[in-house]
């Protein structure tokens, strides 16, 4: 029961970031790359998508998109010319104050009426969980 409530979670989330982000032009899948992106700086394509636990053939979607957008540029890796490195642009970056300013809203929303020590307990048994699915994922591949 549990992994339907972790489903519908991350659609609502989805669903949410849709919404709040559409007069921005930006879609819920390729607002992930831009937080990632907020959060390391640059990376390549496939960093970004080991960062994600994404497909690769979708972060090159996403990313190609954003740049279109003009939020992200991709250029040669200096150090490897057979990758890409993707930054945010100037756009991208003045995103930034509303896009998290959206994801805090949504997690103020979400964990309105629980305690300190009840967030704690969560986020602790989640992070335990993601680093247990990450590891299953490694024993079978």
């Amino acid at each position: 029961m549990i992994w339907r409530y972790i489903s519908t979670l991350h659609r609502s989330h989805q669903r949410y970031l849709s919404r709040v982000m559409q007069p921005l032009g930006i879609t819920a899948s390729e607002i992930t790359f831009v937080v990632c992106l907020c959060k390391i700086g640059s990376g390549s394509q496939r960093q970004l998508s080991r960062e994600l636990s994404v497909d690769e053939a979708l972060t090159v979607r996403a990313i190609k998109s954003l740049e279109q957008k003009g939020i992200v540029s991709r250029h040669r890796s200096e150090t490897d010319r057979r990758q890409y490195e993707v930054t945010l642009t100037p756009l991208g970056e003045s995103l930034r104050p509303q896009v998290f300013a959206s994801i805090r809203e949504w997690g103020s929303e979400l964990l309105s009426g629980f305690s300190e020590e009840e967030v704690q307990a969560l986020s602790g048994m989640l992070e335990t969980m993601y680093r247990r699915a990450g590891e299953t994922l490694q024993r079978t591949t």
